[in-house]
């Protein structure tokens, strides 16, 4: 909440009008709360990103397993 964005209650439109308004009348916050979310983005949310992590994720799915079971293993 106000570093890559705004948080608001769920269910509660009253809370969502304050954040909406808080947004409108604070340009310069939230300027830098879009490049902060868009340097988040970039660091986690990539596909390069995910595909890596989804790598290490099958590395450590197979490691523990005989080398012919892996060899064997379908998706």
């Amino acid at each position: 909440h106000g570093r890559t964005g705004r948080h608001f209650k769920a269910g509660n439109p009253d809370d969502l009008c304050a954040q909406i308004e808080w947004v409108l009348a604070h340009r310069e916050e939230l300027m830098q709360m879009r490049r902060a979310a868009w340097e988040e983005f970039d660091l986690k949310y990539t596909a390069e990103r995910n595909y890596g992590l989804l790598m290490k994720i099958y590395e450590k799915a197979g490691a523990g397993k005989p080398r012919e079971e892996q060899s064997r293993v379908s998706f």
